[in-house]
This record gives structure tokens, sequence and C-alpha cells, in this order.
């Protein structure tokens, strides 16, 4: 679920470019992040701190499923590109190698669900 998505539209939502000006320039820059941005991206950047899930909430398999789905579509809400779905891919993977590895090993825990595909192997 993107931020976009869990807020909806409603009053005080910042426009689509505003927000990834805002996030990739002011936010997820350390060279910037802790400089005085403009109003209409510091706006941004509240909007999107009130607006975003606790980072807590990824313990739920489904919260992380439906955030890796979202970043699967373009901005306009179409698929997007079968490399960079392959990539998402992979990143997931990884993560899932290093959250097991961090756990002992350990496969899925109860009422986790395992993906088909491993089931049949």
């Amino acid at each position: 679920m993107t931020v976009g998505e869990r807020a909806g539209s409603g009053p005080g939502t910042p426009e689509g470019n505003v927000l990834r000006q805002a996030l990739f320039a002011r936010a997820f820059n350390p060279a910037t992040r802790d400089t005085d941005p403009p109003a209409k991206i510091a706006d941004a950047l509240d909007w999107a701190e009130r607006a975003s899930l606790p980072v807590a909430e990824l313990e739920d398999t489904a919260t992380v499923r439906v955030a890796l789905a979202a970043c699967a579509r373009t901005l306009a809400g179409k698929p997007a590109a079968e490399s960079t779905q392959r990539r998402i891919d992979g990143q997931a993977d990884a993560a899932n190698q290093r959250i097991t590895d961090a756990l002992g090993g350990a496969g899925p825990g109860p009422g986790d669900e395992a993906d088909d595909s491993e089931q049949a192997s």
C-alpha cells in the first residue's frame, strides 16, 4: 500500500510530483535531510509522516505483500515493467533470506503462508 493509497487524495494531500520530490530530494537523501526545505516540501513531508504506517506494521506479512504489490505498479497505477518486477522479487527474496538467517534458519512460522512454488519442490 503506497502512502497515497492509504491516505487517499483528501484535503492536504500533496501533488504526486511534490511528494516524490520531497521524499527523494529530502527524506531519502542524507545530504539534504537536515536542511530547511521550502514550505511546499515541508508540508509534503509532514503529510507523508502522518499518512505513513508505523514500521512495526511490517511484522504483518499481509501488509508487506500489499506494499510489494504497490511497488510493482507505476505512479499511474499500471503494471511496472517486467524488469522492475523481477528486481522487486529479487529484493523480497533477499530480505526473506536475511530474516531466515537472523532466525537461525527457521522456515515460515505457524500461520505463515508458504509460496506454492516452494511447496512443490
